[in-house]
């Protein structure tokens, strides 16, 4: 079981903190959280064409095993910490503010853009408790 107790990391990533440039200061704690926490996962994207991603607010971890169930689960118990308004993995998407299930999504076409192969993460900005 993961705790919320325990300490987020918060120091740059050993595989590297390129992906961090233009990120929002929650997508950045996020990554750096995940890196501590999960140091096996070195693929990421951060800013990208358009929507969250453009502006800096979404990060993917890229990850297609049951690994990202356990990414998913840590994201969301430490949710508020890292100031995480939602979060999408294997064709389902867990929005908090409306439902704290996750519920399925359509089929956008592909492993990629099912999520399939990464853990999609949105921010808020500036809004982590810690």
């Amino acid at each position: 079981k993961i705790s919320v107790e325990e300490p987020l990391g918060t120091a740059p990533c050993a595989s590297g903190s390129g992906v961090e440039k233009g990120l929002q200061p929650d997508t950045i704690k996020v990554h750096r959280a995940i890196c501590a926490k999960f140091p096996s996962i070195v693929r990421y994207g951060g800013i990208a064409g358009r929507g969250e991603h453009a502006t800096g607010h979404s990060l993917d971890i890229m990850i297609s095993s049951d690994l990202g169930n356990e990414v998913a689960a840590y994201l969301q118990a430490n949710r508020a910490e890292l100031g995480i308004e939602y979060l999408i993995w294997r064709q389902r998407i867990w929005r908090p503010a409306t439902s704290n299930s996750w519920r399925g999504m359509s089929d956008r076409g592909g492993a990629t853009a099912n999520h399939m192969d990464h853990v999609h993460v949105t921010v808020y900005g500036n809004a982590a408790t810690r």
